[in-house]
């Protein structure tokens, strides 16, 4: 098989799935999986029928990387790749802190490497559809992103699952700057962080969004709904369905002799054209990033903006 050399560094949640989509392509090769624990790390590499290793300096070999270790050891591995040249690609979010975000960012521009945040939802076909349909800037954006409780998992919801809302909201025009933020959270018995978090951003654009985030919730749901002045659309990230809801009238009747509201209303269900996987597509910017076809400072410009914006949530 052709194509780039990929690096998988640590065997986290999302692994498997970068495995899958690395092994489809006809672009990338996964050359080896790093990780601390070798009988993690052989179970992907097995089945990749790749090398694996538990030191970083396996993978200065490669040409690019995917990093999906634990929150904690992001900031030393990110730094090694990017000092050793390595495009690289991260999990949401870079690092546990906007202070090492924004080192990593940095070091990034200093040693010229392109480094990319997962920021999966980018790539949804229905999101992409929805932004195809806005004619006008949305005024308001509801986004909702809930997971039933995973006793494994104990990560701050705003910065593992808002940040990805937060993201998407600067990218539909939102933009970069923030005029004010409210929020509400929830820390349940027995977490140590953030598990249920509501927040409200008033962003310098002059969008409005809404934004829950939760892992205490009994069903999986990644929606958003954007509003403008002649539209509703609402997209189901999870089940890529898009909807598209114009008003037309409203009237106060009685019929038989009791009061009644009838609106008039028209409803869109367009069809939603899939480009491809969300996470192929995204392995496909960073082999583009790698092999210099993708602006590396286009990319790199808009990694700060949501950190920073899910740190102002968490204090505020």
């Amino acid at each position: 098989m052709t194509g780039l050399n990929i690096a998988l560094v640590g065997v986290g949640s999302a692994a498997a799935d970068y495995v899958r989509v690395i092994t489809e392509s006809s672009r990338a090769k996964l050359a080896v999986v790093i990780d601390p624990d070798l009988d993690r790390a052989s179970v992907l590499a097995d089945k990749a029928g790749c090398v694996m290793a538990t030191d970083l300096v396996a993978a200065e070999d490669c040409q690019a990387a995917i990093v999906t270790t634990a929150l904690e050891d992001r900031v030393a591995t990110v730094t090694h790749l990017l000092e050793a040249g390595i495009p690289t690609l991260v999990l949401a979010p870079l690092a546990a802190g906007i202070r090492e975000a924004s080192g990593l960012i940095e070091l990034s521009k200093q040693r010229e490497v392109p480094l990319a945040c997962a920021f999966l939802d980018r790539f949804n076909s229905a999101l992409r559809a929805a932004r195809g349909m806005l004619d006008e800037a949305p005024i308001h954006l509801m986004a909702v992103r809930h997971l039933p409780r995973d006793p494994a998992v104990d990560n701050n919801v705003i910065h593992e699952l808002m940040v990805h809302d937060i993201d998407l909201a600067i990218q539909l025009g939102g933009g970069p700057l923030v005029e004010s933020v409210k929020a509400s959270t929830i820390t349940p018995a027995g977490s140590t962080t953030v598990q249920s978090a509501d927040a409200l951003i008033a962003f310098g654009s002059g969008l409005v969004g809404n934004f829950s985030a939760s892992r205490l919730s009994h069903r999986t749901r990644r929606d958003l709904s954007l509003v403008t002045t002649n539209k509703l659309i609402e997209v189901d990230l999870l089940r890529f369905r898009v909807t598209v809801t114009r008003h037309l009238s409203a009237h106060h009747l009685l019929e038989g002799g009791t009061p009644t509201y009838r609106e008039n209303v028209v409803i869109d269900s367009p069809f939603v054209h899939q480009a491809g996987e969300p996470l192929a597509l995204q392995l496909d910017q960073l082999l583009d990033l790698a092999e210099g076809r993708t602006d590396m400072a286009a990319i790199r410009n808009g990694l700060l903006p949501p950190h920073t914006h899910a740190a102002k949530v968490e204090s505020a």
